[in-house]
């Protein structure tokens, strides 16, 4: 078996591709495990996971960037910078590193008041914080264009098609995360709830207090 330059910076580069979607999948379980937490000692340990992963992301896009330009320099003409979808893969990935640097003090503040918020349910100010959209709509918007950035890098479109592509997937991505922004209703379990507790009701309660007709 011959292990080539080409074949290492490949391998690298699928390294690091499949290393940062892992990490995604931390920092998106984290932020649904906090949405459903009814306690704040539930969520007490995710800010600390969550600010790793958020540092750890960028440099992943950076070495997926850096080991991607690593395989168009060993082509040998075959693949260049001046390719349509090379262009639109970087764009892609610049625009998806800048949103998450603009979300990113919203991100600390959260962590910084799940720190600091007392044990017991969570109060209604901090259940704001983790609904923030922004907090929703952006990192689901950033996945969504690394998956459509990794797509292009796979199928090679034309230049045109790759920036749709990847611009309508980020879009749908952000759009994705408008639900998770919205309250958790709860008025239908309370409705329920409500209505097994009035059969139980009926007839005086226990069976042996029951009035016998």
């Amino acid at each position: 078996m011959e292990l080539t330059a080409a074949g290492f910076a490949l391998f690298m580069h699928i390294f690091f591709v499949i290393a940062g979607l892992s990490l995604a999948a931390v920092l998106h379980t984290g932020l649904l495990l906090q949405r459903a937490a009814a306690d704040v000692a539930a969520i007490r340990s995710w800010p600390r996971v969550i600010a790793v992963v958020e540092a750890a992301l960028p440099i992943f896009a950076v070495l997926v960037l850096l080991t991607g330009a690593w395989l168009l320099h060993l082509s040998n003409g075959e693949f260049a910078w001046s390719q349509g979808w090379v262009i639109a893969s970087l764009v892609g990935l610049v625009a998806a590193e800048a949103a998450g640097a603009a979300v990113g003090p919203r991100s600390a503040a959260l962590r910084r008041a799940i720190n600091t918020a007392a044990d017991g349910p969570l109060d209604a100010e901090l259940r704001r914080r983790i609904r923030d959209p922004a907090l929703w709509c952006v990192p689901n918007a950033i996945t969504a264009t690394f998956l459509a950035v990794v797509f292009v890098m796979v199928v090679k479109p034309s230049g045109l098609w790759s920036a749709v592509l990847i611009a309508v997937i980020a879009l749908l991505g952000a759009l994705s995360g408008i639900p998770f922004s919205r309250p958790v209703r709860t008025g239908r379990r309370a409705s329920a709830a409500g209505h097994v507790a009035g059969h139980r009701d009926v007839g005086g309660g226990h069976p042996w207090t029951r009035t016998r007709s």
